[in-house]
């Protein structure tokens, strides 16, 4: 302990002891000084500040209370001002008395807080002491982790490959047995360990969410995964009751698959958390580029119910893997089609919620196959979620298991891709693409290693605003000009796959898919000016097909009130018209028959599109001439 003195010295002058010889007052000798009267204060008098003495005290006391002391204050007016210069902050209970106290629930850990104690007195004179209380905790604390199935070479789940993963960044909750409240929160680190503090002489019950959930300070996420087919109640695990008494408990906990060697006979605890430690990483790949991200809420809907037939969700019957704009749906049906370990499947459906909420997509969906001939929107969804799964994981292959006992499957290698599937409409061109410019691997025409960080950029920019629709056009075009070093080897890469960006709009584009119509890629039209003929067509399949739907671009130059009219050539036909700005809808007209439509407009570049209304579901080939007119 240190004590600070401050003494108050007075100079006192001592009296001459008087002799029965009187002496002039003319002597030289000096007059004495008066002697202190009996209501000064003593000179050796001092201020001692004394925190008290240093302690040790367990969390579970719940309160603790400083004692400051003075023994040669004496009758003098003085204030207290305790502060804390270390440790975890806690609030002073009245401060400026001489025993404060505080509470001992903000301590999560076992640790050392400092006090200081300044006495002062009416004069200004101060003196201060410190003192150390340590708080002992007792936790419960270990390592959360779930069965992680990976895939065989063939992509079927691997049973007999089985390892215990970290369930990383999910909730964990200390639950108070006695009420069921939530005493304590926290979340697993990385390696899936957690610890929370308890008290002495309770209860408790460790309960783990499948969540992620991050909403103070920038980025933010919040991530769930649910049960569609049980109102949406979040998934949880719980641990047995856990007594505390003397000593902190160790308690690992883990998911099971709930697999007993030849089928699933016990409850499937890990499949939710396989599926949110997919979006953990997915997520981790997004901070990495930019640290301010703000994700807004999503629900992963995952049931055992949950089958490849097209219905009411709330019946599992979601049709396939997907995200419908609101949240993400995945397969669980067992000896069908499970997802909840096909880890590229989860990132590329969460792929579409990410272009939905933080990029753009004008991606029309639909059902595919990755050979097809596609939309340039769909193949550039498409295409962007199967890299995704790629970039995210640092895995080119993409694996889905399915069948019976999950023992078949697909696999894809996004960096590669067959001659025969190359263009602009490939999904396995925009894929290839995507991952040669993120990859460290340069082979064949990728001379490029970019990374993930400007292919964020691009998909969070210029992709998000431009005025032609998302496809790998816009991106391509965006990361040349940002990275105008590297927009020779872009190029080069684009040329493998048969692919000529010189703009967002492909204007220069000589690839057309097998047929002359197809291009350009945009067609133009004169306001005013003659009609533009546009050819719907088949061929390649129906609704989101290359040739299902042809695309005009056009400039509005003053506000004002326009007609458009889309003509069939021959009985039968019945055209289709929608006009986009930037993505977003603006109109549409789909009458029976031919259409013709006025709208006003604002000023700015639009897109429309014409098809076919029987191509949406069957096969018919539909030339019709597009007029735009002011009016």
């Amino acid at each position: 302990m240190k004590y600070l003195k401050f003494l108050i010295i007075n100079t006192w002058m001592i009296a001459a002891v008087h002799t029965s010889c009187a002496r002039s007052k003319s002597s030289s000798e000096p007059a004495p000084a008066a002697e202190p009267t009996a209501t000064e204060e003593d000179p050796s008098s001092t201020i001692t500040a004394n925190a008290g003495s240093d302690s040790t005290v367990d969390r579970s006391t719940q309160s603790v209370t400083l004692s400051g002391v003075d023994s040669n204050i004496g009758s003098k007016s003085v204030t207290y001002a305790w502060v804390q210069t270390a440790g975890t902050s806690v609030q002073l209970n009245d401060a400026n008395s001489v025993s404060p106290t505080f509470a001992t629930t903000d301590i999560k850990a076992t640790e050392s807080l400092t006090f200081q104690l300044t006495i002062t007195d009416a004069d200004g004179v101060s003196a201060s002491d410190t003192v150390v209380v340590t708080i002992t905790v007792l936790t419960i604390s270990g390592t959360i982790t779930y069965d992680l199935i990976n895939h065989t070479n063939a992509s079927a789940l691997d049973y007999s490959n089985i390892i215990q993963s970290a369930i990383r960044g999910a909730t964990v909750e200390l639950i108070d047995s006695s009420d069921s409240s939530v005493a304590e929160t926290t979340s697993s680190d990385a390696s899936g360990n957690y610890s929370l503090p308890t008290f002495a002489g309770k209860s408790y019950v460790i309960r783990v969410k499948a969540e992620l959930k991050k909403s103070d300070t920038a980025p933010t996420w919040d991530f769930t995964v649910v049960d569609n087919t049980s109102s949406q109640a979040l998934y949880v695990m719980d641990s047995a009751t856990q007594t505390v008494s003397a000593t902190s408990i160790t308690l690992n906990l883990n998911a099971s698959s709930g697999w007993n060697g030849s089928s699933y006979s016990a409850t499937r605890v890990a499949g939710p958390f396989a599926i949110l430690d997919s979006v953990y990483l997915a997520k981790e790949k997004i901070i990495s580029a930019d640290a301010d991200a703000v994700f807004p809420a999503l629900k992963l809907n995952w049931s055992i119910n949950n089958v490849a037939t097209s219905g009411d969700l709330s019946l599992g019957q979601i049709g396939t893997s997907m995200y419908n704009g609101i949240g993400v749906y995945i397969l669980g049906a067992a000896n069908s089609d499970t997802d909840e370990y096909d880890g590229h499947v989860i990132i590329h459906e969460w792929g579409h919620y990410f272009e939905n909420v933080l990029s753009r997509s004008d991606s029309i969906g639909g059902s595919h196959s990755i050979s097809q001939k596609l939309d340039l929107r769909v193949a550039m969804g498409e295409g962007f979620g199967n890299a995704l799964s790629g970039i995210v994981t640092d895995d080119s292959y993409y694996r889905d298991s399915s069948g019976n006992a999950q023992g078949s499957g697909f696999a894809i290698n996004v960096e590669t891709n067959p001659s025969s599937s190359t263009g602009w409409f490939s999904e396995y061109s925009v894929q290839s693409i995507l991952y040669d410019l993120y990859d460290s691997t340069n082979d064949g025409s990728d001379n490029l290693s970019l990374g993930f960080t400007p292919i964020y950029n691009a998909l969070v920019g210029s992709q998000k605003t431009t005025d032609a629709h998302t496809s790998i056009f816009s991106i391509a075009t965006y990361l040349k000009a940002v990275s105008p070093s590297n927009a020779s080897a872009i190029d080069t890469l684009l040329a493998s796959q048969n692919i000529i960006a010189a703009d967002e709009y492909g204007s220069t584009e000589t690839n057309n898919g097998g047929d002359a119509r197809n291009l350009p890629v945009y067609k133009t039209i004169t306001i005013g000016g003659s009609s533009v003929e546009l050819c719907s067509f088949a061929t390649n399949g129906s609704y989101n097909k290359l040739g299902n739907r042809q695309f005009i671009r056009f400039e509005i130059t003053s506000a004002g009130s326009y007609t458009f009219t889309a003509n069939g050539q021959v009985g039968g036909d019945n055209p289709a018209i929608y006009v986009r700005k930037q993505g977003a809808y603006v109109f549409g007209s789909s009458t029976a028959g031919n259409e013709s439509t006025t709208q006003n407009l604002a000023v700015g570049k639009y897109i429309l599109e014409a098809y076919e209304v029987t191509n949406i579901s069957g096969s018919r080939t539909t030339c019709m001439d597009v007029s735009i007119s002011a009016n």
